[in-house]
């Protein structure tokens, strides 16, 4: 066989890199037909729409290159696709750890991917696949067909994760779509009367001011229903934040240099403060945020970097952000690379981006990594799907928004949109409460008249 391959090479009949990959025991990938391009170009389109739960690319010549074309129809699905059926390919073991294995790792819900028939795929594939399921528990109902590749016996069938609990996992992840969507409609429905709940508690951007220590809250509780002290507060909050997280002398202050073009966190503390009916600035911790921090999660995926070290140390600008609505490309971004070398970015699940004044709409998180890739100098318009966070405001309408510093620290809320605000929500209730404003409380109030009289 290698007397055979070296003739190939000497006589011109077969290019190093064909001989190489034939040394691996691989067979050499067909061209796609004119016919096949154009079936997997719409295959990919129609799921990049997020409307269909399945994307089939099976017996596509799909190999190792066209991984990433397919995973990226995937991620700009948001949630749509639970499902990649990639059988009677190409695929090596090569592609499966540089591109099959990150994606697995950033799920949150129940997936499937078909890999049978790729008999190009050897055993090494099985232990990184193994641990990108460990990863995201293997509870969650993640499921790898591998039957047909290198892969055999106890691999297979640990791969294919098919038990009682992960059968009721999909099931739960079945009934969880379906109750999100449920809420996703009747939030919609509620769309005007929110924003007149909202109309008289707006305000304009406000400056934070100087980087000294905040003075003392104006109040020591939250002045509930009067309308100066409460526009009092909200500036004083505002300021707190500012001063926090968006000035180098602050507290929570983590960029490395100036703050970075359509960048800041003092926003968002502020608005889930007064959301929480709070006098004073809330810690990210008690809504279960963590701060980036640039000698942290900087590699997150292969050979990416975070967008947050990218825009920190100057290789990439944010030049606007605009958040409209929420789900599926809920966040219009504009990037410039300033770059000298290419710039693999990525912007990853539980990423958030804050409006920049009291606008009392919803702040949005980032769903689903997004991988994004600049040459040097370019300039990029991307679209990324995000969460609403915040139920009782309304959605974005085209507003200026900015990038934080703040991110979800637990994953288990980025399954749906209706955990997101399960999540959330229950926190403002909580503090609500401890601040003697229970929701609890109201909803007896508005039905005490009905219940008067009856008997305990």
């Amino acid at each position: 066989r290698e007397l055979f391959l070296l003739d190939g090479v000497r006589y011109g009949c077969l290019t190093e890199s064909k001989a190489a990959w034939l040394r691996l025991n691989r067979r050499e990938v067909p061209e796609r037909t004119a016919e096949e391009e154009e079936t997997l170009a719409a295959r990919l389109k129609e799921a990049a729409t997020g409307k269909v739960a399945v994307l089939d690319v099976t017996d596509l010549k799909i190999q190792d290159s066209d991984l990433k074309r397919v995973l990226g129809a995937v991620e700009a699905a948001f949630d749509g696709v639970s499902a990649l059926l990639l059988s009677k390919n190409y695929i090596t073991e090569d592609g499966v750890k540089a591109h099959l294995v990150p994606f697995i790792e950033d799920l949150f819900d129940c997936f499937r991917i078909d890999l049978r028939d790729n008999p190009d795929i050897n055993c090494d594939a099985g232990p990184a696949l193994a641990e990108a399921v460990r990863k995201v528990r293997p509870e969650l109902g993640v499921s790898i067909d591998t039957r047909g590749t290198g892969l055999k016996g106890e691999a297979v069938m640990s791969l294919l994760n098919q038990s009682p609990e992960t059968q009721s996992a999909a099931l739960a992840a079945d009934r969880e779509r379906k109750r999100s969507a449920s809420m996703c409609a009747d939030f919609d429905a509620k769309q005007a009367a929110i924003a007149e709940g909202w109309a008289d508690q707006t305000d304009p951007p406000v400056e934070a001011g100087s980087s000294s220590a905040p003075a003392s809250p104006p109040f020591e509780k939250f002045p509930d229903g009067d309308k100066e002290k409460l526009r009092e507060l909200r500036a004083f909050l505002a300021r707190s934040g500012g001063r926090c997280y968006d000035h180098r002398d602050g507290e929570n202050w983590s960029w490395p240099k100036a703050l970075p073009l359509n960048c800041g966190s003092g926003q968002l503390m502020a608005h889930f403060s007064y959301l929480s009916k709070a006098a004073q600035l809330r810690a990210p911790e008690d809504f279960k945020l963590r701060l980036w921090r640039p000698d942290g999660e900087s590699e997150p995926r292969g050979d990416g970097v975070l967008v947050h070290d990218a825009v920190a140390n100057g290789r990439l600008r944010l030049t606007a952000v605009t958040g409209k609505s929420y789900g599926k490309d809920a966040l219009s971004l504009k990037l410039e690379s300033r770059a000298e070398e290419p710039l693999d970015v990525v912007i990853p699940a539980g990423a958030i981006f804050q409006h920049v004044s009291w606008a009392h709409r919803q702040n949005l998180m980032v769903g689903r990594a997004v991988r994004l890739q600049l040459a040097p100098g370019e300039s990029k318009e991307a679209k990324v799907g995000a969460f609403c966070m915040n139920l009782s405001c309304g959605c974005s309408a085209d507003d200026p928004m900015q990038l934080t510093a703040l991110m979800l620290a637990d994953r288990g809320p980025l399954a749906s949109q209706g955990k997101v605000w399960d999540h959330f929500e229950g926190l403002f209730a909580k503090y609500r409460a401890e601040a003697g404003f229970s929701d609890d409380a109201k909803k007896k109030g508005k039905g005490g008249k009905a219940k008067k009289g009856k008997k305990k």
